[in-house]
């Protein structure tokens, strides 16, 4: 396969699991509404790990009967790499459902997806490169845009709610997740280092969730639906896609295509919540998508001339 198809072929693995993680925003808020978001992380993660274990397994039948090399389970990269993406996935996905319960779904999205912009300021802190102009000026128009989607017409005028802020540290380190995977799936299994994330993601979240609630039969009845969605798709699945498509992608080439999560965020909330964003929360979701895509393009012109 041409680099040119497998670029191809990763860029469209990333825009289905955009697809299926932007719709997730509704599943997260409707079984959250029935269950402590630490139970419904735990159960997701380890359902989305699970589901990943009969598929390795036969890939890995496949590959020695065809004479092929895999990566052992015990593979001190593959370990590494599993406890310290699973680790990072956990607080991420902790901050995010704790503030999609508390603002909505739409604004939910593009404030996660801000971890796109951090990207490269993130990369720049911590590979010591200076991060170009074009990023900061990126960052005050989604500045601009955040006044707008959270705070104009706000009752509280000045102030980020709860929701809002817990989305903005989920940025934050859902872009260190980023740095993670780009530093681990090149370098090892990509199916395998999802799989070991996942199941390390939900250990923690069952570990922690006792401390913030507990569960009950009805609840995890009632977030039954979500729970698969989330497990299956937005967790195995469409992690998985980016996990596979990331080892063959510049990582800010692969994140201005995660950016359209925030849209499809948006579209699953007006389509399934009948959450209808304001005009200045329209304006503010435009302003903070142009900054998303503007800060990529630079990047992803240097990629495609290689």
């Amino acid at each position: 396969m041409t680099d040119t198809r497998i670029r191809l072929r990763s860029s469209l693995l990333l825009m289905s699991a955009a697809l299926i993680w932007g719709f997730s925003f509704v599943a997260q808020s409707v079984g959250m509404k029935q269950l402590d978001p630490m139970w419904f992380n735990g159960m997701r993660m380890t359902l989305g790990g699970l589901a990943l274990i009969p598929y390795v397994l036969f890939r890995d039948k496949k590959k020695k009967a065809a004479g092929q090399q895999t990566v052992s389970i015990k593979d001190k990269t593959l370990l590494k790499g599993g406890i310290v993406c699973g680790t990072v996935l956990c607080v991420a996905s902790a901050f995010q459902n704790y503030g999609i319960i508390r603002t909505t779904v739409g604004k939910s999205g593009f404030l996660t997806a801000l971890y796109v912009l951090l990207v490269p300021i993130l990369g720049g802190l911590l590979f010591r490169k200076k991060t170009p102009m074009h990023i900061w000026i990126c960052v005050g128009v989604a500045i601009v845009g955040m006044y707008f989607l959270c705070l104009y017409g706000s009752a509280e005028g000045t102030a980020f709610n709860t929701g809002d802020l817990l989305m903005l540290a989920c940025a934050v380190m859902f872009a260190l997740h980023f740095h993670s995977l780009d530093r681990f799936s090149p370098r090892t299994d990509s199916v395998k280092l999802s799989m070991l994330q996942f199941l390390v993601c939900g250990v923690l979240s069952f570990i922690a969730a006792p401390f913030f609630a507990p569960v009950t039969a009805e609840g995890l009845k009632a977030a039954l639906i979500p729970i698969l969605y989330s497990g299956i798709l937005s967790t195995s699945v469409a992690f998985t896609f980016q996990a596979i498509a990331q080892s063959s992608l510049d990582p800010t080439v692969a994140s201005i295509i995660c950016s359209l999560e925030s849209v499809f965020a948006l579209i699953g909330g007006i389509l399934l919540l009948h959450e209808i964003p304001t005009l200045p929360q329209a304006i503010g979701c435009v302003l903070m998508f142009a900054a998303i895509v503007a800060a990529q393009i630079p990047g992803k012109k240097k990629q495609e001339a290689v």
